[in-house]
């Protein structure tokens, strides 16, 4: 397995844990409506994009793109959710 597989893993991992606070913030100062639910999403973007155009341009195969993605995506929400489990355990 290519070591970019492997930075795609650690990607995901540090989104989803940044991603925790970056939504906690913004459902602090903008409350419950359309821009944190645009900005909430848009976010995945962010992430996705970067990784979607080097893989392709990499290993030229959009499989191998949307499974980088894909991956990205999965571990991102995976470390999410075990953080939130983990802190709202621990620390609150």
């Amino acid at each position: 397995m290519k070591i970019r597989w492997f930075i795609y893993l650690l990607i995901g991992v540090v989104f989803g844990i940044l991603n925790f606070y970056y939504e906690s913030y913004l459902s602090n100062t903008l409350g419950f409506g359309g821009l944190r639910t645009l900005l909430t999403w848009g976010i995945w973007l962010v992430l996705i994009m970067p990784i979607a155009i080097y893989e392709v341009r990499t290993s030229k195969s959009k499989i191998r793109s949307a499974l980088a993605c894909s991956l990205t995506w999965i571990f991102s929400i995976i470390s999410y959710y075990l953080y939130m489990a983990v802190y709202n355990a621990f620390f609150r």
